[in-house]
């Protein structure tokens, strides 16, 4: 939590700016027509006759500056008895005499009573409107004069014929506006920003008198945006709290509101549950139970989103047991992950649904796209409609001026300004239409109103009703799918899944219509980077929505690396269904808060009900675990969107292939692959790193060859390899040779009907892209090329070239097939198609025995590597390698019983034995690749892609690193996970002795794996 402020009205000063009521009445007496008036008193306009005696009587009336008087006149009336019921009327006095009777002479006898003139005052904290003026007329007098007196028929019949007759005058009066009470911050933790009062309290919010039993309550959320475009959320209670111990029905009470301030959006239910427990802690006089419950939100250590760990605060007593306060939890928002905005409030997705007919909310979201001025009100601020519109815009976003709460008395200067803006306000009372009603001048008509409880729209000009509009047909599916959502989340998924595909059929194809020859997007207009013409394609609604600011930004983001880059792709499949994709688990860290079990009762202001932020909680320990949980080397915004890149974006781009076999070629492909970047990155010359990406071009070449696809992570990691080639090499042969690779990367994905994300866009336009001349802009850029592609700060030590000389060409016969020219690299394609394949019967290879290494001179690290024994317990038979590694492959090892005697293999487990000449031996996991990719994805989005190096992976995750080297060793591949370079590495495969040798799974094991022979299998890396 940011920020504390209880908003309250301070009902103990006023203003008022207009200066001819700086004077009001305080006191009224009747004086006779001829009496002399001393001063501070002043006689009042007009007499009237008094009755058969034909006295003339007048009205004399005392003043006192309105901001110094105790108490003033509010209303006056000529009656015979006390108007109404209300104790606060009294009868004047004469000002020299006692009797204060209007028809002291002979119209006694004929009344039942004697009229008297009765005045009502009111202290300055009730925000009553005072009298500024008196006057005795027969006639009426045109505004601001309005009559006070007016006999009715029903109490004096008599009186009223004989004024009728006698031609008495009636009396009348001005008023003064009710005294204007800012709201003020009573009392705050921390510092809230300028004029938060005047939004929480954007009606006339005043102290008045009200039942004991209708006291409002109130709750609501709203945001606040600041010069530099931070976004700060405000989640409030507002409430009527009473003045002080009152006795009777009516008592008087005045408007507060407690607000929590915070960055983080997805908090918002958490927040707002802690503002109902606040209101709860004040009703029940527990003082100190409010403070501990502000300290716990004010140091409560919350993470980002991106770290995926879930916070959940309880609350217990002094005893250890619950106590009665609901717990605070904020959990990880999938949505923010994805890169779309948290509203998590599912009765304000419910509303929203409701608020207006289907096609007059389509018509909304419409006026919204092409950027039109938008008001929309209800009779009570509707915050939640703006917080929902804004959300189902995505993939655009409004960039334009947004308020959510517009204050009464700026309102109508605020929304009639020549920036559009979306904005939401209160209905004043009333029956007269919905612009006239927001504030207290009719709205413009160059804006639009949207008017929530007559579930109208009032388009103002003609230029806004006849506004384009996206096509029919797109607009009947998102009507109709509008009509059947049944269940709504508190993040509105279905809803806005059906606005998401509306929005898409608007941005369809627009990727072919950018212009990347341009590097430096930042320095060119819009124009330059997208064919508007070409995009629009006639539509009118394309051709306005191509001139907005939110279009221009999106645009921005489609050829820039941007932190949203990772965010789902709307235009590439269904919004709920790669949600779906990308649930993950997170970790929960929870405390317990203790609560004081002594309850005060005694009065306190809203300071000391407050203090003064000296109440402490300790989060230390939740602090740690938090940190632990999160902890990751990505700590720059270029490692994490490197982070982000590497990663699959959801689970199904991890699917099982339908062959287990083969889909573990495919995995230990992708391991090479994810690791490329990084080893790009560590190589010293500009021909190294481009030889690192041509052996993985001929391993993606023998990969499509089989029709073994990979991720769309893979296909990133490629494109980020290309693109650090191209931004740091100083070659320029190697820099156009890694352009050329990236749009061949490029067309192969459109080949294979790969769904190709923002990030994947991003990747490849910064791959293709021209050098810029000027230079990169990199001062406010954190994802700028120099610093998303900056070179590793250590080297690693050259490889011989003779590493796996098939894959070299494999990859040059890539490039070739695909017109990349390879020959200023100094490598060219082999004539022999053979030579494209390894040595062995593994998936890459074409029979044959695999060569024997000539063993290093020098230091080397030699790791030998066995499959533990597998046998049968009952009668000692044991599996051959070959079956192991089948079971292993279809994850059904210990799930069968022994095929020589029957028994059950339940317990079963398979492990490799380590010979590690550095380590030392030890028993790992023998790991199927499909576990090995799927912990090497959880390793990049939790720690970033520093926890590839070889010595991570070795000290925190042995299992994995031993597998993955018997993997790839299978496939004549060399190890993904590489270190400095300091050792040489001597790796030798051994097979494990056997008697049963019968299973149905061994051939496709086999043909994917090979056989090892009864020699073993020896691989020889110069620098590992």
């Amino acid at each position: 939590m940011e920020t504390f402020a209880i908003c309250g009205i301070d009902h103990t000063t006023t203003t008022d700016d207009d200066e001819e009521h700086a004077q009001v009445i305080v006191d009224v007496a009747v004086i006779a027509a001829d009496a002399a008036v001393d001063a501070p008193w002043e006689r009042c306009v007009g007499e009237t006759n008094i009755g058969l005696g034909l006295r003339r009587v007048g009205i004399a009336v005392r003043k006192a500056a309105r901001t110094d008087a105790p108490a003033y006149v509010v209303d006056a009336r000529i009656s015979a008895t006390r108007p109404g019921n209300d104790r606060g009327w009294t009868a004047c006095a004469q000002l020299n005499g006692a009797n204060p009777s209007l028809s002291s002479g002979g119209l006694t006898g004929s009344l039942r009573a004697p009229l008297l003139l009765w005045r009502r005052v009111a202290a300055p904290s009730d925000r009553a409107a005072p009298l500024v003026a008196l006057r005795l007329t027969t006639g009426t007098p045109q505004k601001p004069w309005a009559p006070l007196s007016i006999p009715t028929t029903t109490n004096f019949p008599r009186t009223t014929a004989l004024f009728d007759r006698r031609g008495q005058a009636r009396l009348y009066g001005v008023r003064a506006p009710p005294m204007k009470a800012p709201p003020q911050i009573l009392a705050s933790w921390g510092r809230p920003p300028p004029r938060l009062a005047d939004l929480v309290f954007d009606d006339d919010a005043s102290v008045k008198r009200k039942p004991r039993d209708s006291l409002t309550f109130e709750e609501f959320s709203f945001s606040l945006t600041d010069a530099t475009g931070a976004i700060t959320f405000v989640s409030c209670v507002r409430f009527d709290a009473p003045l002080s111990n009152q006795q009777g029905a009516e008592i008087r009470c005045e408007p507060v509101a407690f607000c929590l301030l915070y960055r983080r959006s997805d908090a918002r239910a958490a927040m707002r549950t802690a503002c109902v427990e606040l209101y709860r802690l004040y009703l029940s006089k527990h003082p100190r139970a409010f403070r501990v419950l502000l300290a716990t939100l004010a140091h409560l250590p919350l993470p980002s989103p991106d770290e995926r760990v879930d916070l959940r605060i309880s609350f217990v007593d002094e005893d250890g047991s619950m106590a009665p306060l609901r717990e605070i939890s904020v959990r990880s928002s999938r949505l923010l992950r994805a890169g779309l905005r948290s509203v998590d409030d599912a009765q304000a997705w419910r509303a929203f649904l409701s608020s207006l007919a289907p096609d007059n909310l389509v018509r909304v979201v419409e006026l919204a796209l092409l950027e039109r001025p938008l008001l929309v009100c209800a009779s009570s601020t509707p915050s939640w409609f703006l917080d929902c519109l804004r959300a189902v815009l995505y993939p655009l976003h409004w960039a334009l001026p947004c308020v959510d709460r517009v204050p009464r008395d700026i309102g109508h200067d605020l929304v009639s300004g020549v920036v559009p803006l979306l904005a939401a306000c209160r209905l004043g009372p009333g029956a007269a239409p919905a612009r006239n009603r927001c504030f207290s001048e009719p709205v413009d008509h160059s804006v639009v109103v949207v008017d929530l409880d007559s579930k109208e729209i009032d388009f103002g000009l003609k230029l806004h009703a006849s506004a384009p509009r996206i096509s029919q047909m797109h607009r009947r599916r998102c009507c109709g799918a509008l009509r059947v959502i049944g269940d709504i989340d508190g993040e509105g998924v279905a809803i806005r899944d059906v606005f998401a595909q509306l929005v898409a059929s608007v941005l369809e194809g627009h990727r072919a219509c950018l212009n990347l020859q341009k590097r430096d997007t930042r320095r060119l207009s819009v124009s330059d980077i997208i064919d508007a013409k070409r995009f629009s394609r006639g539509d009118p609604f394309r051709c306005e929505l191509g001139e907005t600011q939110a279009f221009a930004e999106f645009v921005r983001r489609a050829v820039e690396p941007d932190v949203d880059d990772g965010a789902v792709d709307v235009t590439v499949g269904g919004l709920a269904a790669q949600l779906r994709a990308r649930d993950e688990t997170t970790i929960e860290c929870s405390a317990a808060v203790t609560l004081p079990c002594v309850a005060s009762t005694e009065e306190t202001n809203w300071a000391s009900l407050v203090g003064d932020a000296s109440e402490r909680v300790d989060f230390e320990d939740l602090r740690m675990r938090i940190q632990t949980a999160s902890a990751s080397d990505a700590a720059t915004p270029a490692e994490r969107y490197r982070r982000d890149a590497l990663a699959a974006a959801g689970r199904s781009q991890l699917n099982l292939d339908a062959d287990p076999a083969r889909g573990a070629v495919r995995d230990v492909a992708e391991l090479h692959f994810l690791t490329l970047p990084r080893f790009v990155r560590r190589r010293r010359t500009a021909a190294q790193m481009a030889w690192g990406l041509l052996r993985a071009l001929g391993l993606l070449r023998h990969l499509l060859a089989n029709r073994l696809v990979p991720s769309e992570a893979a296909w990133r990691a490629l494109l980020l390899a290309a693109g650090q080639i191209k931004a740091t090499a100083t070659d320029l042969t190697v820099r156009e040779f890694a352009r050329d690779v990236a749009r061949a990367l490029f067309r192969e994905m459109q080949a294979w009907d790969i769904k190709i994300g923002p990030q994947t866009f991003a990747l490849w336009s910064l791959a293709v892209a021209g050098d810029e001349d000027a230079g990169y802009a990199t001062e406010d850029d954190e994802l700028a090329a120099p610093r998303l592609f900056a070179r590793s700060a250590t080297w690693s030590a050259e490889d011989a070239g003779n590493e796996c000389p098939w894959l070299w060409d494999a990859g040059a016969q890539f490039c070739q097939e695909r017109g990349v020219s390879t020959a200023d690299l100094g490598v060219l394609c082999a004539k022999d198609d053979d030579a494209c394949y390894a040595p062995g019967d593994a998936f890459f290879g074409r029979g044959g025995s695999p060569p024997t290494p000539k063993l290093p001179e020098a230091s080397e690290r030699r790791i030998v590597l066995k499959p533990g024994a597998v046998g049968c317990e009952a009668c000692g038979a044991r599996a051959p390698e070959p079956a192991v590694l089948a079971a292993v492959l279809h994850g059904c090892l210990g799930q069968s019983a022994c095929a020589k005697c029957g028994a059950s293999g339940d317990g079963v487990k398979p492990t490799l034995v380590v010979l590690d000449s550095v380590i030392g031996p030890q028993v790992v996991a023998y790991l199927a690749p499909r576990a090995i990719r799927l912990d090497v994805d959880a390793r990049i989005r939790r720690h970033g892609e520093a926890s590839l190096a070889a010595a991570r992976v070795v000290a925190d995750a042995p299992d994995v690193f031993y597998s993955a080297l018997w993997w790839s060793a299978r496939l004549r591949l060399p190890p993904p996970f590489r270190g400095r370079g300091d050792h040489a590495l001597h790796l030798a495969l051994q097979s494990s002795s056997g008697d049963v040798g019968k299973d149905d799974r061994l051939a496709g094991a086999r043909d994917a794996f090979g056989t090892l022979p009864r020699s073993g299998l020896e691989v020889w890396l110069p620098a590992f």
